[in-house]
């Protein structure tokens, strides 16, 4: 069994596999998935620990790696960049117009790698099988792991 933190998004897909999901799908605390991982991976060390989260949300709580690498807690975070936070222009649209507030930018593996995280940056789905087991070994090896996975900007994304 795995524990998995989602992070708002349906994956429902994945309740196939023998997994174990930490998340409350309706949340809105940006980042919480990193440190409900952190906690996942101290109560079963043996067990693969995968944390999903966007842009934003690493923006919020990614400093975070930080403590996996000081505490040796090797989990696996997958940040989805897609430089956006959907939605936002409808619920702020002031600080969306005048100070693009909803937009983001940075390069999340190169902070993560700033940290001491292993890093990739994933930019085609055909990519991300190989990166995932090569982040996996790190963890086996004691590191945390970042992959960056590079995806497009939706203004329609599911309500689950």
């Amino acid at each position: 069994m795995q524990a998995f933190p989602a992070t708002g998004c349906a994956l429902s897909s994945l309740l196939y596999a023998q997994i174990a999901i930490l998340d409350e799908v309706k949340s809105t605390q940006l980042g919480y998935g990193l440190g409900l991982a952190l906690g996942a991976k101290m109560a079963a060390p043996e067990k693969h620990v995968i944390n999903v989260m966007g842009d934003a949300a690493f923006g919020m709580a990614g400093l975070d790696i930080e403590t996996a690498v000081r505490s040796e807690i090797p989990i696996l975070t997958i940040v989805l960049n897609n430089g956006i936070m959907t939605h936002y222009d409808k619920y702020m649209p002031y600080a969306s117009k005048h100070w693009a507030s909803n937009k983001l930018s940075g390069d999340y593996a190169k902070v993560a790698d700033g940290l001491g995280a292993y890093t990739e940056t994933v930019h085609t789905p055909d990519e991300l099988p190989v990166t995932i087991q090569r982040a996996i070994a790190a963890n086996k090896e004691g590191q945390p792991a970042v992959l960056q996975a590079m995806t497009k900007g939706e203004e329609t994304v599911s309500r689950y």
